[in-house]
């Protein structure tokens, strides 16, 4: 458990140090500013229309816009257009599960927002990189990208931000068995959302406190905040939370006994997860289903329902996916540091180039570069 612990803390490290390690013989990359406002609209009307794609579970088409609009930044040179463009990839990666490609659009987006001073895609950035930490099992890293993208978020003061910021670290604690932790976190960020118009968001703070309930053993309230969740998100027809939140009100009736619709939220929550491509939803599920059906005898399709789970577990969270990010992590490395060595070749020999010149020339100085 320790090795495993550690093996992924390396493969984090790695991460962040070849991205974002610069030497000193390179420049930072500049980026535009500013471009017009037509130009501008065209980039975020298909952030926009990503998001709206991810929400309703398109995900293939979510990705679509949002590469539109990444394209379209990269033919301006705009900051703010790029970044904007990678964080938003980062976050649809997420609803993927792709925690790989995850990273790598979110320091990307990271890396460019610095540059371009963009506290907005900063905050989102660094929430996103903090929550792959965190589905890795790397809690010490976790923490202090949460606060960076906190900290962030207050000063510019979207209450829609920093709402999400509170909710994340809600969840951090809910997963370190901290539930008055979590529940605090949790009721700040509703707090800061009803003062928005964001139904969405709101909908989740009523699933998370919900699901904080639950684990509390506060069930009628738990199903309180729950139906208000369904209710919220049956708006927007958020079929991932739709999922989750259903998952959430068949654990309430597995704890109770009732198995028959304990299994039919479930079975409506499974359909939810395939047509999204949820697969940590899928996880949950499918063991949830296995265990119901074990119970009732039901032994053919507990094996199946556990043998997707067991399967889609790996492929998820796997050793093999780790040692596939340290492969390509590392060929990036390899192949920076190689550009590094070969920049510094090119240059030792233009200054052996330039004292052999100066010497011919009657120069009895050496000219150091």
């Amino acid at each position: 458990m320790g090795n495993n612990l550690n093996f992924r803390i390396y493969i984090s490290l790695i991460i962040i140090l070849a991205i974002f390690s610069n030497c000193s013989t390179e420049e930072l990359p500049s980026y535009n500013n500013s471009v017009s406002e037509a130009d501008s609209l065209s980039v975020f009307t298909n952030i926009d229309s990503a998001n709206v794609y991810r929400i309703k579970g398109d995900l293939e088409a979510a990705k679509s816009y949002v590469n539109d609009a990444l394209e379209n930044a990269k033919q301006l040179n705009w900051g703010k257009g790029l970044a904007s463009s990678y964080t938003n990839l980062a976050y649809i990666n997420l609803y993927e599960s792709d925690f790989e490609a995850a990273m790598e659009n979110a320091v990307e987006g990271l890396r460019i927002a610095e540059i371009c001073i963009d506290l907005e895609d900063q905050g989102l950035a660094n929430l996103i990189i903090g929550f792959i930490y965190f589905n890795l099992g790397d809690t010490n890293l976790t923490i202090p990208y949460y606060e960076k993208s906190l900290s962030i978020r207050l000063e510019l003061g979207n209450d829609y931000d920093i709402g999400y910021s509170y909710s994340y670290f809600g969840n951090f604690y809910m997963a370190q068995k901290q539930a008055d932790s979590a529940l605090y976190y949790h009721k700040k960020a509703l707090e800061h959302r009803l003062k928005t118009d964001d139904t969405r968001s709101i909908a989740d703070s009523y699933l998370l406190i919900g699901a904080t309930l639950l684990k509390e053993k506060k069930f009628d309230e738990s199903l309180e905040y729950l139906q208000k969740a369904i209710l919220k998100y049956a708006q927007i027809s958020d079929k991932k939370r739709l999922a989750e939140t259903y998952r959430n009100f068949a654990e309430v009736y597995l704890i109770k006994g009732n198995l028959d619709d304990a299994q039919n939220f479930l079975l409506q929550a499974d359909q939810l997860a395939k047509e999204t491509g949820s697969k940590d939803n899928q996880i949950k599920i499918s063991e949830q289903l296995a265990a119901i059906n074990y119970t009732n005898e039901n032994y053919k399709e507990a094996y199946d329902y556990l043998r997707f789970h067991t399967t889609t577990f790996k492929e998820t969270s796997g050793e093999s996916k780790y040692r596939d990010i340290v492969k390509n992590i590392l060929e990036y490395k390899n192949e920076k540091e190689r550009k590094i060595k070969q920049l510094e070749f090119d240059q030792k020999e233009e200054r052996q180039e330039i004292s052999y010149c100066c010497y011919n020339c009657g120069y009895s100085h050496y000219r150091s570069f």
